[in-house]
């Protein structure tokens, strides 16, 4: 359900989540229910984030937002500045082989989120698997979600608002 001009975004979320999500859409949009939508997405577990480019271009750029809005999840409180320290350089090294590929459209990354478990998988438009890693720690988890929604990341009002210009599908 969620849209940005250079990615889709979807969403697959545990039972409880996803109720809450079209309960919460149902009505008209306003800050408050923003904010109700955000903390649900924060609590939900299971979750996998899907994101498919729109278009290629050099890894550079997607890798510096990755490290921004993970920076950003820090100041939201989805997980702490010593969490961010420990998994940057693990992220930063498992997405290198995309740095020296470049990214093309239609490739996928997906974000697999249950329990203190995030692998992280990235996928090219022929299916071909460019990364597949996996890191441990609940509050790391947490933070990759946070890092897609939370309110202080470059797209999250974008990412939110759009659960009201869809269909829910």
């Amino acid at each position: 359900f969620l849209k940005i001009d250079i990615a889709w975004v979807e969403a697959y979320l545990d039972t409880t989540s996803a109720s809450i999500v079209k309960r919460v859409a149902a009505g008209d949009y306003s800050k408050g229910r923003a904010r109700t939508l955000e903390m649900a997405l924060l609590d939900g577990d299971p979750m996998l984030l899907r994101m498919e480019l729109a278009r290629g271009g050099g890894a550079g750029r997607f890798i510096g937002a990755t490290r921004d809005n993970l920076q950003a999840a820090v100041q939201c409180g989805s997980m702490d500045q010593g969490t961010f320290d420990e998994l940057w350089p693990y992220v930063e090294e498992l997405l290198s082989p995309v740095d020296r590929r470049g990214m093309e459209k239609d490739d996928a990354i997906l974000y697999r989120i249950d329990g203190s478990s995030v692998r992280i998988v990235y996928v090219g438009p022929d299916g071909d698997i460019i990364v597949d890693g996996t890191y441990e720690g609940a509050e790391a988890a947490r933070g990759f979600v946070g890092s897609f929604v939370c309110r202080e990341t470059a797209f999250s009002e974008d990412l939110i608002r759009s659960a009201w210009e869809t269909d829910g599908s």
